[in-house]
């Protein structure tokens, strides 16, 4: 994965011609673009991950030094 510093941070994916095909097709059987699917993707794995911390599951500290890698 490749990101870039703008305002935000940018991801980058590489997937094949024939996975960007299967993902434009579940994206429009839900009624989003691929990008917007991505998105409520990554959105729902970090609001699952936060509400895991808040409950006090996971602590961001445990994962410092793999993250600092």
């Amino acid at each position: 994965m490749k990101t870039s510093t703008n305002k935000d941070k940018r991801l980058e994916i590489r997937i094949s011609e024939e996975d960007l095909k299967l993902l434009k097709i579940a994206s429009y059987f839900i009624g989003q673009k691929p990008s917007q699917m991505v998105r409520m993707f990554i959105d729902s794995t970090i609001n699952g991950l936060k509400i895991k911390i808040k409950q006090g599951e996971i602590k961001i500290e445990d994962f410092e030094a793999i993250l600092n890698d």
